[in-house]
C-alpha cells in the first residue's frame, strides 16, 4: 500500500493531461476593426473545452465522454450557455473606460461539435479547434482599444488590424487585459511604444515556467526520470547541466532560423526519450559515463520542442534576444521546481533500503509506459 500511495503522488502530473500534453494550449485571435467602428474577432479555440468550462490542457476524457452522452437538447443548451459566457467575458475596452461592445457571436453548430467529440473519442485524440466569431460596434469616441479574453481560454495570441494602421501582434496571458491598439482614422498617428524590456522579461519568464509547470507533462516526466536515477545530488547535477546546455543550444538555433525539424519527428522523439531514460533507471543503479551524453542528445530534441512553442507564440522584434533568454530561464525555473517538489515528496525516503525497489523502479516503469503510449499516439494518431 505504501508503494502504491507514493507512486500515485509522485506521478500524478503524468496522468493529468492527454497524450499531446507537450503542446501549449494556445488560442489564436484575429481582430479586425473597420473605419465605421464595427469589428470582428475571429477566435480559433477549443470550443469543446470551453463548453466543459476548463482550459484545453485540463480537458479530461471523462468530461468529453459526459458531453458525448448528453441528450441533444441538453448539449445545445450547454453550447448556448457557453456562447453567452464567451460574449460576456470577452471584453473590448476603449480609452475612456467603456467596454463590452460585442453584440453578436457565431459558434459552430451542435452537430459539428458532437461529431468532433465522437471522432476524438474514437481516435483517442484531443478534439479539434473550431472558429468562433465575435461581432460588435465601437462608440464613435473610441480611438484605441484593448482586448481581454476569458481566463479559461488560457493564453491567446491575438493579431489586431485596422485600415491605415500597422497590424499589431499581442500575446494575452490568461485573463490579462492586452496592450492598447490605435484604431483612429489618422494614418500618421504616432504608434504606441512597444513593451519595455522589463515587461518582455516578465511575460516570457512566466510563459517559460508555465510551459513546464503545470502544462509540460512530458517535460515533467523526463525531468523526473533524471531525478529517479540516484539519491545523490552530483549525478543529478551532471544530467540537468547536460540537458540544460543542449536544449538552450537548439532553442536558440531554431529561433534564429538555423534549425528546423517537423513536430511529427520532434514530438515522438521527446516521448521516446522519456521512456529511454525511465527504462535505464530500471536496469542501472548508478550514473554511467554515457548517461550525460545521452541526456545531452535528448536535450537537443527537447529544445526543438520548446522552439515550436515560441514560434507559435512569436517574439517581439525589438527585444527578441531578451524574450528568448527569459523564456529559457523560465523553463529552467520550471524544471528546478519539478525537482524541488519531487524531493519534497520522496526525499524523506532516500536513505530507506526499500527506496529503489518501492519508488525508483515502479515509478520509472510507469513513466516508461506513458512515454511509449505517447510515442505510439504521436506517430500513428
Amino acid at each position: 500500500m505504501k508503494r502504491f500511495f507514493l507512486c500515485l503522488m509522485f506521478l500524478a502530473p503524468g496522468f493529468a493531461t492527454r497524450a499531446d500534453a507537450h503542446a501549449l494550449s494556445l488560442a489564436q485571435a484575429d481582430a479586425n476593426f473597420a473605419t465605421n467602428g464595427t469589428f470582428a474577432v475571429k477566435l480559433d479555440f477549443d470550443v469543446v473545452a470551453f463548453v466543459a468550462g476548463v482550459e484545453p490542457s485540463n480537458l479530461r476524457d471523462s468530461q468529453v465522454q459526459t458531453l458525448a452522452t448528453e441528450p441533444p437538447a441538453q448539449f445545445q443548451a450547454a453550447l448556448t450557455n457557453a456562447g453567452a459566457r464567451l460574449q460576456k467575458e470577452f471584453r473590448v475596452l476603449a480609452q475612456d473606460g467603456a467596454e463590452n461592445f460585442a453584440t453578436k457571436i457565431e459558434l459552430p453548430s451542435e452537430a459539428e461539435l458532437m461529431k468532433a467529440i465522437r471522432d476524438s473519442l474514437a481516435q483517442n485524440a484531443q478534439p479539434s479547434n473550431f472558429i468562433g466569431v465575435l461581432h460588435g460596434q465601437l462608440p464613435a469616441s473610441a480611438k484605441e482599444v484593448r482586448l481581454q479574453f476569458p481566463e479559461v481560454l488560457g493564453a491567446v495570441a491575438a493579431k489586431m488590424s485596422a485600415p491605415g494602421k500597422e497590424s499589431f501582434d499581442a500575446l494575452h496571458l490568461p485573463g490579462e487585459i492586452g496592450p492598447p491598439y490605435e484604431i483612429g482614422e489618422i494614418r500618421s498617428a504616432t504608434p504606441k511604444p512597444p513593451m519595455t524590456r522589463r515587461q518582455v522579461l516578465s511575460r516570457y519568464l512566466a510563459l517559460g515556467f508555465t510551459h513546464i509547470l503545470p502544462k509540460g507533462t512530458d517535460h515533467i516526466l523526463f525531468v523526473l526520470g533524471l531525478f529517479l536515477l540516484s539519491t545523490r545530488f552530483k549525478p543529478l547535477l551532471w544530467q540537468v547541466t547536460a540537458f540544460t546546455l543542449a536544449h538552450s543550444i537548439t532553442l536558440g538555433l531554431a529561433m534564429y532560423g538555423f534549425v528546423r525539424l517537423s513536430p511529427k519527428i520532434v514530438e515522438p522523439c521527446i516521448a521516446l526519450s522519456i521512456s529511454f531514460v525511465a527504462l535505464e533507471n530500471v536496469f542501472t543503479t548508478k550514473l554511467h559515463a554515457w548517461r550525460p551524453a545521452v541526456v545531452f542528445c535528448f536535450g537537443l530534441v527537447h529544445g526543438l520542442g520548446f522552439a515550436s512553442v515560441l514560434l507559435e507564440l512569436g517574439l517581439p522584434r525589438h527585444e527578441f534576444g531578451a524574450a528568448l533568454v527569459a523564456f529559457n530561464v523560465g523553463v529552467e525555473g520550471g524544471q528546478l521546481a519539478v525537482i524541488s517538489l519531487a524531493t519534497l515528496v520522496v526525499g524523506w525516503f532516500f536513505r530507506k533500503p526499500w527506496y529503489r525497489a518501492f519508488i525508483t523502479i515502479p515509478a520509472s516503469v510507469i513513466i516508461a509506459i506513458v512515454g511509449l503510449i505517447w510515442a505510439y499516439q504521436r506517430i500513428f494518431g
